[in-house]
Formats: structure tokens, C-alpha cells, sequence
């Protein structure tokens, strides 16, 4: 859970707030850390795949119709390129879960 604090701007208690609506809604569930005890992973559950998959696809296709036809190949990988450096200075873990 701290991990997933880290990636966000929510504090630890404002996380767990969410975790917990996202929990009572069937979104998530928690699952125990093997390695150490004190620690819990929110894990997406069947419905929260499914909800995460439908805003993916609203997502993508907002963008592609923002997008289309207005960048070349070449300027689409430096846009990318750019905007994950950005990333990664704003939330430097966030590498992690795209890799």
C-alpha cells in the first residue's frame, strides 16, 4: 500500500480511505504480503479489470480522436518519449508499473 501511496498524491490514510470504498464497491480486494506480515497489496478484482479495461477503451478513444492525423510516426515516439520523461520526473515509481 505504500508503494501504491507513492504513486499518487494521497496520503497513506487517504489511500486506505480509498482502498476501502474501492474494496466495499468490489473493485479491489486486499491481499496479504507474503514477505512481511504488516504489509497488504489492493489487488484488482474480476470487476475492477473490467471497469479499469472500459475506462481504457473511453481513454484511448478520446484520444484518438483528439490525435489522429495530427502527428507523423516520428513525432509521435518523441511526443511519447517526452511525456514519459515528464512522468518520471513527477512520479519517478511510475516507470515501474508501465515496464
Amino acid at each position: 500500500m505504500s508503494d501504491l501511496a507513492a504513486q499518487t498524491d494521497l496520503t497513506p490514510s487517504g489511500l486506505t480511505r480509498a482502498v476501502d470504498r474501492l474494496s466495499e464497491a468490489g473493485l479491489v480486494s486486499r491481499e496479504a504480503c507474503p514477505e512481511d506480515r504488516r504489509g497488504a497489496f489492493a489487488a484488482l478484482t474480476d470487476a475492477g479489470e473490467a471497469r479499469t479495461r472500459q475506462a481504457l477503451d473511453v481513454h484511448r478513444a478520446q484520444l484518438a480522436r483528439l490525435l489522429d492525423g495530427v502527428l507523423d510516426p516520428d513525432e509521435e515516439l518523441a511526443l511519447t518519449a517526452a511525456l514519459r520523461k515528464l512522468r518520471d520526473r513527477v512520479n519517478p515509481g511510475a516507470s515501474v508499473l508501465t515496464a
